[in-house]
């Protein structure tokens, strides 16, 4: 009987949660921009930003809080170049401290403080950028690379160990399946012994062994990572409205609205009880219902 109340009531919510949740109602009623939106932006590797640019106006949107690219990585099928999958690591900077730091990928998304960041594209942006990952930790630490100014000096932390890396020269090669190609020849210290140094080559990592660490080095080119940013605060009445609609739906096609009248009087002074019973469907099932009710009761007497 209720069922339809319920449905129409969960269509109310659903659209409730549609105008809370746009981004131009905030805009245009409620004048606050930041209230819900959706945008993007396009964030190189080791940058960072606390803004992105709306979809509707192109205009920034400051987030309140600042997000880097880390690193982006893309996987591939098996002796082919479609990309399997692509993710970024991002890290979550606010009041100058690192709060949060995940990998996101296609329907991964990062959820922080109500805002949403869904890996949504990539490009690549020219120049080439070099990955360092620890293998113990799995820490991984990436330095752009300058074509104009091979000389620059990358420094990090390890476990509590000062390092720092770079390329001391690069040269034109020709691979043996004939592609041309660059070998930089790196440079690689921490304070845990003499220097390491070794020629790195695009697609081809490298191992390298360090008296407390071993790292696996990588060449690659340049990414930046497509992000599709949304805060939609409507979003939990929209889910609220579609739990309350599959509730009513239920309560409308697979349960039945039952009465049962009980009428008693008398017959030559003989108490009499007059039984009577609707349903609105399953009649089979409310007969025999009806049947057990009434046959009890006569058991009673």
């Amino acid at each position: 009987r209720y069922g339809v109340y319920v449905v129409h009531l969960s269509i109310l919510i659903i659209l409730l949660g549609a105008v809370i949740g746009s981004s131009t109602v905030a805009t245009k009623i409620l004048g606050d921009r930041e209230f819900a939106f959706k945008g993007g932006i396009s964030l190189p590797e080791t940058a960072e930003s606390d803004f992105i640019f709306s979809y509707t106006d192109d205009k920034k949107i400051p987030l309140g809080f600042t997000v880097r690219c880390n690193y982006f990585d893309i996987h591939y099928y098996p002796g082919s170049s479609m990309p399997k999958d692509y993710l970024s690591n991002l890290t979550v900077i606010e009041d100058e401290k690192e709060v949060l730091t995940t990998t996101i990928e296609v329907n991964k998304p990062l959820i922080y403080r109500g805002i949403t960041f869904y890996q949504s594209s990539y490009n690549q942006i020219g120049a080439a950028i070099i990955k360092l990952r620890e293998t113990t930790s799995g820490n991984v630490h990436a330095f752009p690379v300058d074509p104009q100014n091979y000389s620059v000096t990358n420094k990090w932390q390890e476990g509590g160990t000062d390092a720092m890396i770079r390329i001391q020269s690069a040269r034109p090669i020709q691979t043996p399946d004939g592609k041309s190609s660059t070998e930089m020849k790196i440079w690689l210290m921490d304070s845990d012994g003499p220097p390491s140094m070794f020629p790195l080559m695009y697609g081809t990592p490298v191992i390298v062994e360090r008296p407390k660490a071993k790292y696996e080095l990588s060449i690659s080119p340049h990414f930046a990572t497509g992000l599709q940013v949304a805060k939609d605060p409507g979003v939990w009445w929209v889910y609220t409205g579609c739990a309350l609609m599959l509730i009513g739906l239920y309560m409308a096609f697979f349960m039945s609205h039952r009465k049962i009248w009980a009428h008693v009087y008398e017959i030559d002074g003989q108490p009499m009880v007059l039984f009577a019973g609707h349903a609105n469907k399953n009649s089979f099932g409310f007969a025999k219902t009806f049947s057990s009710l009434t046959e009890d009761f006569a058991k009673r007497k």
